[in-house]
């Protein structure tokens, strides 16, 4: 993983050894799989909802996604 600062800016690279897009939608399913397991009650925090939301928000459906690609868009 590479982090660049830009003026503006930061851009974190993950090198995936496989389809970016794939892997982007898999993280992103996990990132809330995992926080959907947090135990609020057993630690008497909140469920992170902004966070939960935040990270749901990130989640482009597979059309998005391809046009996000920048070889592999769809006309």
């Amino acid at each position: 993983m590479a982090v660049e600062f830009r003026d503006a800016c930061y851009v974190i690279t993950v090198p995936t050894g496989t389809n970016p897009i794939e892997d982007w939608l898999a993280l992103i399913d996990e990132l809330l799989y995992v926080l959907g397991l947090l135990d609020v009650q057993q630690n008497g925090s909140e469920m992170p909802w902004r966070t939960l939301g935040l990270i749901s928000s990130m989640m482009p459906d597979w059309e998005t996604a391809i046009k996000m690609h920048p070889r592999k868009k769809i006309e």
